[in-house]
């Protein structure tokens, strides 16, 4: 086995859910969204073992093209993937809804409608199963969706388009929205967008799953930083967004009643003394050093960094690490969900 390269390994742990009925499982099933190409057809499944750390591929469990960022409705029968295309702003990205087969894993299509615009690279499903959103980098747009009862996706409901540049002439020239966030209380959706240099804000209705800008609509960011994802604290009163072309991490304080954030702190993610050059991403190249997503799952002291192209996560704190072994899949983004029914065998059926 080689080391997964964890450009998105960050979901297994934010996606870690309890099985019904049995809070202490240990079994559960790992979905890998892929980049499709020769070597892969979408999305894949394994059945991953907490207690030992072993994980046995159980094959394909949907094909589609690349489903590089997954999500799970909240009542984890169904299961929502991005097909990450236009990302040069021609052709719009789409979203397949899923069913799960809990006893196999294997993921049954219920339809695929479009994200709204191009690229669409992340998606998240608001506390009530009602509404989905959706961000797409190419086209700098976000848009909200309609879930249904039976976990089909309606078209798009609200469309809302970024506009605007920021200071780096390669990649900062138009709008690139790389995440969707719900605020704890289900009222926001957090928007970090790379291309602007802003964190967008937006209230959510959930029963009609209608978005509008909030008020003030943005917060700015430091200028070329490129925010991409953002969490919050446990306790909702804090925020924390990594920026990918500057490797920074800044902390903002949370205001629940209006959404509003205020910048508290802003930190490198580089060890010191780490010489200060330009960093350039390519899809060969090493970017160990470009931070792409953060998680608060670990202890709220331990603020976990994910890097694209290693082989680990460091934590801010030097102590600790963390290190997960999966079979060689070029990975865009992993979920994970118990097995609601007793696995009596590691192997592979």
């Amino acid at each position: 086995m080689r080391w997964l390269r964890c450009g998105l390994l960050i979901s297994l742990a934010s996606l870690l859910l309890p099985a019904a009925g049995n809070p202490a499982a240990s079994k559960y099933l790992v979905y890998i969204g892929t980049y499709t190409g020769p070597d892969s057809k979408g999305i894949y499944v394994y059945r991953f073992d907490t207690a030992t750390g072993k994980v046995d591929s159980l094959g394909l469990a949907g094909e589609m093209i690349r489903p590089s960022f997954l999500a799970l409705h909240p009542n984890q029968r169904f299961l929502y993937a991005v097909s990450e295309l236009g990302n040069d702003g021609r052709v719009n990205g789409s979203i397949t809804a899923f069913a799960i087969d809990r006893k196999s894993g294997v993921l049954t299509p219920l339809n695929t409608v479009s994200s709204g615009g191009g690229g669409s690279c992340h998606l998240v499903v608001d506390r009530t199963g009602r509404s989905l959103v959706v961000a797409d980098y190419g086209s700098g747009r976000v848009a909200s969706l309609q879930v249904n009862p039976d976990g089909r996706l309606s078209g798009p409901v609200s469309v809302m388009q970024h506009s605007g540049s920021s200071v780096d002439p390669k990649r900062q020239t138009g709008p690139h929205a790389h995440a969707v966030v719900l605020s704890p209380d289900n009222r926001f959706v957090l928007v970090p967008d790379l291309g602007l240099d802003q964190i967008r804000i937006y209230r959510l209705d959930p029963a009609t799953a209608t978005l509008t800008p909030a008020d003030p609509p943005f917060v700015a960011a430091k200028a070329g930083s490129g925010p991409r994802h953002l969490v919050f604290s446990p306790d909702g009163r804090f925020a924390y967004s990594l920026h990918e072309m500057g490797s920074l991490v800044t902390v903002w304080a949370y205001t629940a009643v209006s959404g509003h954030l205020a910048e508290v702190q802003t930190i490198s993610t580089l060890p010191a003394r780490t010489p200060r050059r330009k960093l350039r991403w390519t899809p060969k190249a090493d970017s160990s050093t470009l931070p792409i997503a953060v998680t608060t799952a670990l202890p709220s002291s331990q603020l976990i960094r994910a890097t694209a192209g290693s082989r680990w996560w460091s934590t801010i704190r030097r102590e600790a690490a963390l290190r997960v072994t999966l079979p060689s899949i070029r990975p865009g983004a992993i979920c994970l969900r118990p097995t609601r029914t007793p696995i009596t065998s590691s192997s592979s059926p």
